[in-house]
């Protein structure tokens, strides 16, 4: 059609939803960005799809590469502008890359920090090779928040396991016996 200009989106849906979800979309990237400092608003390419074994009853999805993107919009009226943002580079989803590689034993290649449309291609496709069988990769896009908190503070601890482990207060804790030191006191 006439209308549609360069770098214009194709989105299925009706206009008046789509400039809601985007509207609170760029909202809450905005509220994380200020009071949480942390980047959350991503384009994700390649959906991979799997389950987790031959009988469980729900398919999983995970986004696989995640671009740092930014959405602006001038007015209440104009139109939304997604960009990629310069802050931030662009990597694999680190839980998946975690998830894939240890229980699954399948190796994630690296990605290059600026990577071109048709190295994203070539990267998924290299990918989808070394899936098991029964899995497989989309080339969908998605624009979304993505937060790894979680997956930081689970990545220290798992590097911080056997301090936990051997401190005698998280062992109180946990259950597995141990008692405290009598509390000291300030002499007056």
């Amino acid at each position: 059609p006439e209308d549609i200009l360069k770098g214009d989106v194709e989105v299925t849906g009706k206009i008046d939803e789509l400039q809601m979800k985007l509207t609170r979309l760029r909202r809450d990237f905005n509220t994380s960005k200020e009071e949480q400092g942390v980047h959350t608003l991503y384009l994700a390419c390649g959906l991979l799809h799997w389950r987790e074994s031959d009988h469980a009853e729900g398919e999983n999805r995970a986004p696989i590469i995640l671009i740092p993107a930014t959405l602006e919009r001038k007015g209440r009226e104009g139109p939304f502008l997604l960009r990629a943002s310069d802050e931030e580079t662009v990597w694999v989803n680190p839980a998946l890359k975690y998830l894939l590689e240890t229980n699954f034993g399948v190796s994630i290649p690296p990605l290059s920090d600026d990577p071109k449309a048709d190295e994203v291609e070539g990267y998924l496709r290299n990918l989808a090779v070394r899936l098991p069988e029964g899995w497989c990769i989309s080339s969908e896009v998605w624009l979304g928040r993505f937060s790894f908190d979680k997956f930081v503070m689970y990545m220290d601890l798992e590097a911080h396991k056997e301090d936990a482990i051997n401190h005698s207060i998280v062992s109180i804790l946990a259950g597995a016996g141990g008692t405290l030191p009598p509390p000291e006191y300030p002499s007056e």
